[in-house]
């Protein structure tokens, strides 16, 4: 058994969450604010990444679309010289 008294425990403990209320939790409140912040902007980026890719796409498809009338056109202009 210890030789301490149970107050000297109850201290060292008091001890611990006053060095964890003065040092440990600023500095894990900081880093969650860190986290927090580099996730919005994370999250900006998608956004404007998904911006982006859905704009292409569309341009994709007007592209598609083009490119058919153009087969098409073609093939009548060819049609139309030999008939």
């Amino acid at each position: 058994m210890s030789s301490k008294p149970w107050y000297c425990s109850l201290v060292t403990t008091r001890q611990s969450i006053a060095e964890l209320q003065e040092k440990e939790l600023p500095e894990l409140r900081n880093r969650l604010q860190k986290v927090n912040r580099n996730m919005e902007r994370l999250k900006g980026d998608v956004e404007e990444q998904e911006t982006l890719l859905s704009t292409l796409m569309s341009e994709e498809d007007t592209a598609k679309t083009c490119l058919r009338d153009i087969s098409f056109m073609d093939r009548y202009q060819v049609r139309s010289i030999w008939f």
